[in-house]
């Protein structure tokens, strides 16, 4: 006959049968530890000591305390002057300063061993911000420039895996911001205008220089030009243009001077996009055949909504 195995609980102490026990995959023998009643007797206590902690958790809150000792100064200091981990937001052993002159021994440390040498922190108020601004734009600068080939590599790359969402994205914006209309509006005029010269003529500037002003102060020059019954909607769907009081062709746009006078936002007005071509084609028809667009009927200008008294005589 079998003889029952016995097992020594860890609470109590005492050897008992091994049916005396719970089942545990955790311990080797497949037995919890402690027996059953000293197991039932600790949860009850644990049980009673969680409820009246909810019923008065007063009794069981500790106070906290307002100053801390550092433990590389040895000076006891408020809790203010110690940060908190950002694991367990505990307390840092050491203060603000201790920790920063530790940070600059370490830092002083490792410049010695790397053989270079500790750069020696400029005194503050020596240097303004805008000196300091054009210090940080040296250096974007000079990475730029030592960093051009794999700029422009990884620009056209993510053009390429990209372009169906960025023509999207820029559709979008360009029906709903004004201020990125004007800005492809003009960029795209300006292009325009220099393909049709020759010897490959360039902008001899930004677009932002040639026209004179922000785009924002530009926004609110149009505005004021618009007459009554003009508004932005009509200017961002293409039915008012901003056209140029004197000629494009009139200017020699080789020459950075006369680019700087042909693009200026002076030079710019806005006018409803129709132009009288009845010499042309010999019948009532106005339409934008200057701005490369189709020939508009009258019965399609209605239908449209185009005004076809906007100031300019039909011949």
């Amino acid at each position: 006959m079998n003889e029952i195995k016995k097992k020594v609980c860890k609470l109590c102490e005492t050897e008992k049968d091994i049916l005396s026990f719970s089942r545990s995959a955790r311990s080797k023998d497949g037995f919890d530890e402690s027996c059953k009643l000293c197991k039932r007797n600790y949860n009850n206590k644990l049980y009673a000591i969680r409820k009246d902690k909810a019923i008065n958790p007063e009794k069981y809150t500790k106070e906290k305390a307002l100053t801390k000792i550092c433990n590389r100064c040895k000076m006891e200091k408020e809790i203010s002057f110690f940060s908190r981990k950002t694991l367990n937001s505990t307390l840092y052993s050491n203060c603000h300063e201790c920790r920063l002159e530790y940070d600059k021994e370490l830092y002083a440390k490792k410049q010695t061993l790397l053989g270079l040498k500790v750069r020696a922190k400029r005194p503050s108020g020596t240097v303004s911000a805008e000196q300091k601004h054009e210090e940080m734009l040296e250096r974007c600068e000079r990475y730029r420039a030592r960093h051009l080939e794999r700029r422009r590599k990884s620009s056209r790359d993510w053009g390429r895996r990209n372009m169906a969402k960025q023509v999207k994205y820029n559709r979008e914006k360009y029906h709903s911001d004004p201020i990125f209309n004007l800005k492809t509006k003009i960029r795209k005029r300006i292009l325009n205008a220099l393909r049709g010269c020759k010897n490959g003529t360039r902008k001899t500037n930004k677009t932002i220089k040639l026209l004179g002003c922000s785009f924002l102060e530009f926004k609110e020059y149009i505005e004021k030009l618009l007459e009554p019954g003009m508004s932005w909607n009509d200017v961002m769907t293409s039915k008012i243009h901003l056209d140029h009081s004197t000629p494009l062709n009139s200017y020699d746009l080789t020459d950075p001077e006369q680019q700087s006078k042909a693009f200026h936002f002076t030079n710019i007005f806005p006018r409803w996009a129709t132009t009288d071509i009845a010499k042309e084609h010999g019948s009532k028809q106005i339409g934008n055949l200057n701005k490369g667009r189709k020939i508009l009927s009258e019965e399609q200008l209605l239908a449209e909504r185009i005004p076809l008294d906007f100031g300019l005589p039909l011949l």
